[in-house]
């Protein structure tokens, strides 16, 4: 397990790397906000991929 956890990249390196964050710290109606403002994003994205 000690393995598995060093081979991880750090917090820093998966937040630097990430297209998108959704933060869980404060109460839901806060998360579900944030999850559905990126997925109006990805329906918009597929959407204008599907169209374009």
């Amino acid at each position: 397990v000690e393995r598995i956890l060093a081979a991880q990249a750090s917090r820093v390196l998966r937040r630097a790397a990430a297209d998108d964050l959704i933060d869980n710290s404060d109460d839901l109606a806060h998360l579900r906000q944030q999850v559905e403002t990126l997925d109006g994003s990805y329906r918009r994205m597929a959407i204008a991929r599907d169209c374009g």
